[in-house]
């Protein structure tokens, strides 16, 4: 006898001729991903477990997962090439044109921003978030920690040559990977921990043997890294919360920043500012036009890597494009004394970066 009944031996004769589930094509996926997170396991009609289904379809294409680390590679790229360059920029504002007002250069760095903003709003481009005071809040601690991150590496670099600075500016990458295990629960892998930490050795054996030591420029870079660390793990944590796009909390980051700088300057900055000898020549403000331009692609780019990759990510590609500043510095900034133990650590840093990006990459093509 059938235990089930005619009326059950009728149902499993309908659920055999039901038509199975259908994968949806790669471009449906990504339409579909958002609500089906919301949908409930259901036991497939083929045999297969409760919730394997589901489990299936959530599995990214091999076409999803190129197009995520092709994203993720240039928003890298852009953040290394940029950092080169305003590098260079700064340096120039101060060593070639002495024009020693971080603070006002900062807030002319943030003015524009803010300017092209509005542009990009006029045009259609963005939309900017709705202003409240509970949003102003959240995006506060980022601003006073990017006004902090940018002004210690502007004043940095008054004291301090740029190969130097670069190799001691890695000792903030060991900092945000403590703080992502930490704080952000990300955990990394064991050859990642080791290339960060042969990285800070290099930069420790290059800063013991610094021949051109000052005080204020160590104080200021250890202030840098500090701030640069909370600044790349803010990021994070102030996008999860506001839930707003890259250059939504670009603008609102700026904006909390412009009256704080703005008072600065006035109350610092604008009577030598006025006096400024080279204030009026066309050079001097190409160069500095130049450098607040920039300072808007690399705040953004900074956005972009960190969140299509990790705070570690960033810091690292920002390491490893000191290669060129450093080559550079060595021939155009010439006030540089240098020893065989200086040169061993910048050399040990700069191959821990290799090593780094490489294992990177090579989780990257495992799925990891």
């Amino acid at each position: 006898t059938n235990p089930v009944g005619p009326r059950g031996a009728a149902f499993d004769r309908i659920v055999r001729w039901m038509p199975k589930q259908v994968d949806p094509a790669p471009e449906e996926q990504a339409l579909l991903s958002g609500s089906r997170d919301n949908e409930p396991d259901v036991e497939a009609q083929d045999g297969r477990s409760p919730g394997s289904a589901k489990s299936h379809h959530d599995r990214p294409s091999a076409a999803t997962l190129e197009h995520k680390r092709r994203n993720a590679f240039l928003a890298a790229l852009l953040y290394g090439c940029t950092s080169i360059t305003i590098t260079f920029f700064n340096k120039a504002v101060f060593f070639v044109w002495h024009f020693d007002y971080p603070i006002t250069i900062s807030l002319l760095q943030v003015t524009l921003s803010l300017l092209f903003f509005w542009a990009l709003s006029v045009k259609g481009v963005i939309q900017l978030p709705s202003i409240s005071l509970r949003i102003l809040s959240l995006a506060a601690p980022l601003s006073i920690f990017w006004c902090l991150n940018v002004l210690s590496g502007i004043f940095t670099l008054e004291y301090m040559s740029i190969p130097m600075f670069s190799t001691l500016r890695r000792l903030t990458t060991l900092i945000v990977l403590i703080g992502e295990h930490t704080l952000l629960r990300k955990y990394a892998s064991r050859p990642i921990w080791l290339s960060v930490i042969v990285m800070t050795l290099g930069a420790l054996i290059a800063g013991a043997s610094d021949l051109d030591f000052n005080p204020i420029g160590y104080a200021c870079v250890a202030i840098n890294n500090l701030c640069t660390a909370a600044y790349l793990l803010l990021i994070q944590v102030t996008k999860s919360k506001l839930k707003v796009s890259n250059l939504q909390l670009l603008f609102l980051m700026n904006l909390c920043s412009f009256p704080c700088l703005l008072a600065a300057v006035l109350y610092f900055d604008s009577t030598a500012v006025y006096e400024y000898p080279h204030l009026q020549a066309t050079s001097f403000l190409l160069v500095l036009f130049a450098s607040c331009v920039q300072a808007f692609v690399l705040n953004y780019a900074t956005f972009l890597c960190t969140t299509l990759n990790s705070g570690v990510t960033t810091s690292i590609t920002g390491q490893m494009s000191k290669l060129v500043t450093m080559t550079g510095g060595l021939f155009l900034f010439v006030n540089t004394t240098y020893t065989v133990t200086n040169l061993a650590g910048l050399f040990i840093g700069l191959i821990s970066s290799f090593w780094y990006a490489y294992i990177k990459f090579q989780e990257s093509r495992n799925g990891g």
